[in-house]
């Protein structure tokens, strides 16, 4: 026989308390979520530096062969032919030879993040790994005129403000974007081999050889070869 205790109240939670918890959980991965995609990206942008500073540091391995000439210049500071690509102005070139010396694998071209680019698979008859403008995340700095002050600090020694290596624009264009957003932001890789990020395309006090730039938009050339222009389509182009 059932014996109803008309005192005992009923257990759970009342549907009040259940939109109010809702409600707490939604403003938590409200302000969650956000933070921890910041972190992710972070996390991938200090990824992609070290993989600047890699090369950067394969370039400096290939210039103490080659009387301080980095990849992409003959020793006596003449653009360089490469095996199955344009001249060391081509940014694919110098990627071709520092692949073809096996200073890294073509992985370490590709930023982590970049949804655009793909590691290169193709091999020429003679060995040579071929690259295309989408098997790199980086740009590198323009040598198209070897006889400039870029092309002079296109050397091991390089100076501390000079702007080797940098993320890419994504799309090109003015202003430019990123892989890493609408805007431009990136890493930038200096002559002395650190590494700084950066919210904006436009960089103080670059210098090559005895020019010194107080402002400075990495991917616009001002004509004369004393500034910054990173390429990455080809010899002229960001």
């Amino acid at each position: 026989m059932f014996h109803f205790d008309g005192d005992r109240k009923p257990t759970g939670f009342t549907l009040i308390e259940l939109l109010v918890v809702i409600g707490v959980i939604s403003l938590l991965v409200g302000i969650l979520l956000p933070a921890l995609g910041s972190a992710r990206r972070r996390s991938l942008q200090v990824t992609s530096n070290g993989h600047m500073r890699d090369i950067h540091n394969a370039m400096n391995i290939h210039g103490n062969s080659n009387e301080g000439r980095l990849p992409g210049l003959t020793a006596g500071q003449d653009l360089a032919d490469i095996e199955g690509s344009d001249t060391g102005a081509h940014p694919a070139a110098r990627y071709e030879l520092m692949l073809y010396r096996n200073y890294f694998k073509p992985q370490h071209i590709v930023a982590p993040s970049d949804i655009h680019a793909e590691p290169a698979t193709g091999v020429t008859k003679n060995g040579v790994q071929e690259v295309a403008t989408s098997n790199y995340s980086y740009a590198m700095l323009e040598i198209s005129d070897d006889a400039s002050e870029r092309a002079s600090s296109w050397a091991t020694g390089a100076p501390s403000r000079a702007p080797m290596l940098s993320d890419r624009a994504e799309p090109a264009g003015s202003p430019p974007g990123s892989i890493w957003g609408p805007e431009w932001r990136g890493g930038v890789v200096y002559g002395d081999n650190h590494v700084e990020l950066l919210d904006s395309h436009v960089v103080a006090n670059t210098r090559y050889s005895n020019d010194v730039n107080a402002t400075d938009d990495l991917f616009h050339s001002g004509g004369a070869g004393t500034d910054a222009h990173m390429v990455h389509e080809n010899a002229t182009t960001p």
